[in-house]
């Protein structure tokens, strides 16, 4: 399952503070969470050949700077399964009062 193979190249940074979609109330911080935003199936006359997919991994941190260092190490650690179409976002999450880097890309 790709899940299984980002979450592994992901597991060594925030130590090991990954979750899906969310992370638990009370995480410490820097943690990260990945999701996968889409799903496309790549189809042709005689039938499927392939599926693509997007998936969002988000850095939370206590600064901007940790984040996206952390956001940087997270694609470093991603390479080998060949993201394309990668996007790099940054925002402020009130709810949370802590800063996110984000990295969005297809597999």
């Amino acid at each position: 399952m790709i899940e299984t193979e980002i979450e592994l190249a992901l597991i060594s940074l925030c130590d090991g503070r990954i979750s899906p979609l969310i992370a638990k109330p009370g995480t410490e911080t820097p943690y990260i969470c990945y999701r996968k935003k889409s799903e496309l199936s790549l189809d042709v006359f005689d039938g499927p050949i392939g599926t693509s997919y997007c998936f969002q991994v988000n850095v939370f941190a206590d600064d901007m700077k940790q984040a996206e260092q952390i956001k940087n190490q997270a694609y470093e650690n991603l390479k080998s399964l060949r993201p394309y179409n990668v996007k790099g976002m940054q925002r402020y999450d009130k709810d949370k009062a802590l800063f996110c880097a984000t990295l969005e890309f297809s597999l």
